[in-house]
């Protein structure tokens, strides 16, 4: 869209009472376009259209009101171009704002111009766009001051996916970058460009270095500020991507026009894999041992779930309270809670000490640190992104949240060829998992992520011990065995761990065992024990062992811990070959 063709088009302006929008309607007036100005303040509308050389439409609309933005729709009739920059900052004083008056700007600024889109969509005239722009403000109350805010990552991945429900209407994301706001309305300051319009470097006020053309030609300003935002990228558009509505989805919230509602999900699984040459297509990242969880926020409320859908936040307050912290209301992410050991590799066994413990103050007084390893996005404000490519939904990861003190963004490399899982065994990893690029998120185990281990280790379920014997407590051994296949099916016997146990998980974990005696054996077939105590196998034990005998047994085991985020049917014998890492 430039001047050229604008001339007898209908365009639709919303925020034309200030800042850019009122520089994009003179733009589009003096090229012979007829205007309709849309926005919250009818008189700054009005006073836009006095100016204007053209004829003008003022329709004042509630952003945050779903009713009035149906009305306006219906009012505006068939018109070309839509151009938004209700989400640009806004000129005036900044003052104090509670929560609601927050959550309903956002609503204003970046859902209600959306939402307006969807009404327009069958009313655009051929070859019609919808273009938004959002940007960085850097408001200057007092000269120590300097207030950011932003709204370019939420708005930029809401306009991809609008543009996948809109096409073939043309849908745009601009971002001129960081604007002093308290610079606005000097002499000498241009205020911006139609996009697609080829910009110039022009001077700013005196004793500033001149400003440059940013992203698709508008002007942005080159005076430094405390803090500094890249403007937001353009990415290629994901397919697939739009709002879902379905029997698993929560009540809709308030906060948002229309509301929002946030899913539940189970964890995508990987499979175990002795395959060692990747293409291109894959990506590899660090396999990391510890607690897989899924972080739902909903506003001011952070949960934190295991795969089998159990309650960690209040054994892990430092986690849930820097996700509260985060600049996105509402999300659901994908990771890995993990502790180190001294030496930098993962260590469940000194995760152990935290996973049973539910009361806040006594899980920080262990001195275990954690932290939580983000791979995956898989929801975003009212998105679902499960269909959205891998490489995609990781770049939006990167850039949605702030990845400060137990937050870790999990990054990755292209594969080329041989996996270097050598390379990651001698640094201490776990292992990598290689991950198709393009894939979606399935939410169940696949062949899209396959895991590569340096050291066979794998959860088994227990179904009996033996008596101790000597001085030592509790039990003497736990007997083991996985499952044939997936969710369930007979259990065969897998050998036996005796070491591995502190003294506290002996009489623990024989406690535990005592609530679930049966009368006969849970394996099928012949278990090589005198007096064995068979159990209920819903328990499961990860162990460490150096493989597995002709007869299907675990050679040299040791107990690392319980897995309390595994279900017991879901235990079967992962493939292993001798010396694998090496």
């Amino acid at each position: 869209m430039s001047d050229d063709t604008l001339d007898g088009r209908r365009l639709v302006v919303i925020g034309a009472g200030s800042g850019i929008g009122r520089e994009l309607a003179r733009t589009a007036s003096a090229a012979g376009a007829e205007l309709v100005l849309a926005g919250p303040d009818e008189a700054r509308l009005a006073a836009t259209a006095a100016e204007l050389p053209g004829p003008a439409l003022v329709q004042p609309v509630d952003l945050a009101d779903e009713a009035s933005i149906a009305a306006l729709a219906a009012r505006t009739g068939r018109f070309d171009h839509l151009v938004s920059t209700a989400a640009m900052p806004a000129n005036g004083p900044v003052r104090d704002l509670e929560l609601a008056d927050v959550q309903r700007a956002f609503a204003a600024k970046v859902f209600g111009p959306l939402l307006l889109a969807k009404h327009l969509a069958g009313q655009a005239g051929p070859g019609g766009s919808f273009t938004f722009f959002s940007g960085v403000a850097a408001w200057r109350p007092a000269p120590e001051r300097v207030v950011m805010a932003t709204t370019n990552g939420a708005l930029a991945f809401l306009v991809e996916a609008l543009a996948v429900e809109l096409a073939p209407v043309r849908v745009n994301a601009v971002s001129p970058g960081i604007v002093d706001s308290g610079a606005w309305g000097r002499p000498g300051r241009a205020q911006g460009r139609l996009p697609g319009r080829r910009g110039r470097e022009e001077p700013g006020p005196p004793g500033r270095r001149p400003r440059r053309p940013g992203p698709r030609g508008a002007v942005r300003d080159r005076e430094p500020v405390r803090h500094r935002h890249r403007p937001a990228r353009r990415r290629r558009r994901p397919p697939g991507l739009s709002p879902r509505r379905g029997p698993r989805a929560r009540s809709p919230s308030r906060c948002h026009p229309g509301g929002v509602t946030l899913l539940r999900f189970s964890p995508m699984l990987a499979s175990s894999s002795e395959r060692r040459e990747f293409g291109p297509g894959w990506l590899l990242e660090r396999k990391l041992d510890g607690i897989r969880a899924l972080a739902y926020r909903d506003g001011p409320t952070v949960r934190l779930e295991s795969r089998t859908g159990k309650q960690l936040a209040p054994g892990f307050p430092e986690l849930t309270e820097a996700l509260a912290a985060q600049p996105v209301q509402r999300f659901v992410l994908d990771g890995e809670i993990v502790a180190f050991d001294e030496h930098g590799a993962t260590s469940f066994e000194r995760l152990q000490q935290r996973m049973q413990l539910r009361d806040p103050r006594r899980a920080l007084a262990t001195g275990v640190e954690v932290t939580y390893h983000l791979f995956d996005l898989l929801q975003l404000e009212q998105y679902d992104t499960t269909r959205v490519p891998l490489s995609e939904r990781k770049q939006v990861l990167a850039r949605a949240l702030r990845y400060e003190g137990p937050l870790r963004y999990t990054e990755h490399r292209v594969a080329d060829g041989p996996a270097p899982l050598a390379e990651a065994c001698a640094r201490g990893w776990e292992g990598l998992i290689a991950k198709r690029a393009d894939g979606a998120y399935q939410q169940r185990r696949s062949s899209d992520w396959l895991k590569l281990k340096c050291t066979a280790d794998q959860e088994l379920v227990i179904g009996g011990f033996t008596d101790p014997a000597g001085s030592r407590a509790g039990f003497g051994a736990l007997l083991l065995g996985t499952h044939l296949t997936e969710g369930g099916g007979p259990l065969r016997y897998a050998g036996k761990v005796g070491t591995g146990f502190s003294t506290a998980v002996l009489h623990g974990l024989r406690a535990r065992l005592d609530d679930l005696v049966r009368p006969g054996s849970p394996f099928d077939g012949p278990v090589p024990e005198r007096r064995p105590h068979w159990v209920e196998p819903v328990l499961v034990a990860q162990c460490a062992f150096t493989g597995w005998t002709r007869e299907g047994r675990l050679r040299h085991p040791r107990f690392l811990g319980l897995r309390e985020d595994k279900e017991a049917h879901e235990v079967v014998r992962e493939s292993f070959r001798e010396g694998q890492g090496t």
